[in-house]
């Protein structure tokens, strides 16, 4: 499979089953879903996939969900959810591998 065959694949790694899952979690999934619906399912020629990690509120668990999807299973770009301390642990990970992140509703002065 060459790099126009394979999909683009979005990992979306939020709260799902914890405190924040009423703020963001499965409902911030399906919001994601009906997006690439919009546009079709597919990006640049190339089918669009969600993929979802549940980090259930915990900064380490947040990080390793970002190091399988960066390092084995080949995320292309990765959404945050509502948690700052997760939201960091994702972007510190994602930036080692070079993949885009997405913060959404995350707030922090921390650099």
């Amino acid at each position: 499979m060459t790099m126009n065959d394979r999909p683009i694949r979005i990992g979306f790694c939020t709260d799902l089953s914890g405190p924040y899952q009423d703020v963001d979690g499965p409902a911030g999934a399906e919001a994601i879903r009906m997006a690439i619906e919009d546009v079709g399912g597919s990006a640049a020629g190339r089918p669009v996939e969600l993929v979802l990690g549940d980090h259930r509120n915990d900064a380490a668990l947040a990080a390793d969900i970002a190091r399988a999807w960066c390092g084995e299973d080949g995320v292309d770009m990765i959404i945050s959810g509502v948690n700052s301390d997760t939201s960091l642990a994702i972007t510190g990970v994602a930036a080692e591998h070079g993949v885009l992140v997405f913060v959404v509703g995350a707030g922090t002065s921390v650099q």
